[in-house]
């Protein structure tokens, strides 16, 4: 595992997500950079929103909920 592959994903799902507006692409990017390290704390912000964003409430809460148990 590289230390630096969890950012390139995030940064990539940031892109689809604020500046594409593509928040369906920007998913899978942000699933794959928590899978790679689940501390990831933005990480699960930005999915969280995105599912906001396509009115996917339940992954929403689920995403914001862990977001918080890793800095409350």
């Amino acid at each position: 595992y590289n230390q630096y592959y969890d950012s390139l994903y995030f940064y990539r799902a940031e892109v689809n997500h604020f500046i594409k507006n593509q928040h369906d692409k920007a998913i899978p990017d942000y699933s794959k950079c928590i899978s790679l390290n689940p501390a990831f704390k933005d990480a699960w912000l930005g999915r969280a929103f995105c599912f906001q964003n396509l009115n996917k409430h339940t992954q929403s809460i689920q995403d914001f909920s862990n977001a918080a148990r890793i800095d409350p």
